[in-house]
Parts: C-alpha cells; structure tokens; sequence
C-alpha cells in the first residue's frame, strides 16, 4: 500500500493529500545552517517547519488550515518561497525569517507549486496547471514578468537548477516511466537525460554538475541513488528497507538529508553522510 501512495503523490500529479502522515521535502539552506521542510501530523496540518542543525531546535513557520508545502531557499538563506493554497487557490508565497511573516509572491493561473529559487537569486523557477497539465515557467523577480519553458506532453515535475543557472533538470514521464530531463534556458532546448524501464524522480546535481542524485523505484521500493551525466551510469545509492524520498545535500555535499519511511509507513527525516 505504500508505494501505491507515493506512486499516486510524485507521478500522477502533485497531491498532498496522497502523503501519508510525516515530514517532506527537506530543503537544506545555502548557508548550511538550517533545513526546511514540511510536515503533516502530530498537530501539524501540512506546516512549514526548520530545523536548526547546530541546537537542534524545531520551529513551526506556518500554522493554518492551508496546504503549506514546497519549500526552496533564497541564496542568501534569508527567506523561503513555498506553496500554498491559504487564498483558495495554489500560489507561491514568500516567508521572511527576518520578520517572521509571509506573503504573496505571485499570482498565477492555475495550481502553481514547486518553486525553486535560482543559485543567483534573481528568478524562481516553478510548475503550474495554467494550460491543462504541468509545465516549468520562470519568474523574474525584478520585472514580475512569467514565462512558459516547456511544452512537454506529459506533466512536469520536480524541477531543480544546475549549479551554473543555466538550465534546470527535471522529471516528466516516457510511456510508463518517469525520466529526467534537463532544459537549457538560452534557447529552451530539452534533452532526456535518463533511459531504462524503471522510475526516476526529483534529480539534484551536485556543485561540480557532474552527478545527479535521483530518487529511484526499481522494483517498487524508492531509493536514492547518484548517476554519472559523463558515465551515464548509476554509480552510488542510499539505501535502506524502507522508501527514501527526494535528497537535499548539504552545502559542502559531506552529508544528505531526505525522508524515510518507517514499518508504519511514515516519514521522517534522515541525515546520512554522502559516500
């Protein structure tokens, strides 16, 4: 039943009431200080979570009856874009750890969500449902000015920028299988990057660009394994009994924080070092 749910959640379209019980999505900040994440149970009700590394302290960023979810660091570690849908519909919102507030972003047609800051700060990357299935459009935070990257006939998801900002890998499906793409904004040439008849999802390349860390399912159990881009091989993985979900590596990429689920199928975060 398990993998019935997470395959439900991260290919058939983004819904978290599909999560079971857990935390999600981990997000470590660019200054290595803090991950966020969000969470659902133990009187959270999909909120905005951060962790302190260093203390060990827990604080609860949002609290309301919203979809609170989706969450990237500014490059600054300063403040957090994320989703949620506290006005009736999905939009992109900003959190100021400075004064502890949120707000508005943008306000877009259609289910936005995924937002992803880029490595210079100057646009935030994210899908929406403002066409039918999702698409990766870029947000130009100076200008305000949106425009569409992908045509893609199946939906897109999990987008994640290369370490240069010069093009974003994410994941669509190819007949039965997910896949990772990359599209390079300059002309907005798209390129499949992976093969083989198993899922891949949520691809985060490491600082040199050479290896993407993939969160795989193989024969139904996902697992977090790195592919070679030169190689294109699958050269190191996590693993573990249990399903391992969309990894965030630290800034020094000594250590990678992801969910794992548990023998009553919820998720908690997992720090492990990288190998």
């Amino acid at each position: 039943m398990r993998t019935v749910i997470l395959v439900i959640f991260v290919l058939c379209g983004f819904n978290v009431l599909a999560q079971p019980i857990g935390e999600y999505s981990p997000a470590w900040s660019p200054d290595g200080k803090m991950i966020a994440y969000h969470k659902n149970g133990e009187g959270y009700q999909w909120d905005l979570v951060i962790l302190t590394i260093e203390s060990g302290e827990v604080k609860r960023l949002t609290q309301s009856p919203a979809y609170d979810t989706d969450v990237s660091w500014s490059p600054d570690s300063k403040a957090i874009v994320f989703r949620s849908d506290r006005n009736g519909d999905s939009e992109l919102y900003l959190y100021d750890l400075e004064t502890e507030q949120s707000r508005l972003l943008l306000s877009h047609p259609g289910v936005d969500m995924h937002p992803i800051w880029s490595p210079n700060g100057e646009h935030i990357a994210f899908l929406s449902r403002a066409e039918g299935v999702s698409q990766l459009y870029l947000l130009e935070l100076k200008s305000k000015s949106v425009q569409k990257l992908t045509t893609m006939k199946q939906s897109v998801f999990h987008p994640s920028w290369s370490p240069d900002g010069l093009s974003i890998y994410f994941d669509s499906k190819v007949g039965q299988f997910g896949q990772i793409f990359n599209i390079r904004l300059k002309d907005k040439q798209v390129t499949q990057v992976t093969k083989g008849q198993f899922n891949k999802i949520a691809a985060k390349p490491t600082k040199d660009g050479k290896t993407l860390w993939v969160t795989v399912n193989r024969q139904g159990q996902w697992d977090i394994e790195a592919y070679s881009l030169a190689q294109k091989t699958w050269v190191a993985k996590f693993a573990s009994d249990y399903h391992e979900m969309k990894l965030s590596l630290s800034p020094g990429e000594t250590k990678g924080v992801f969910s794992q689920s548990n023998e009553r199928g919820e998720f908690n975060l997992v720090v492990k070092a990288v190998k």
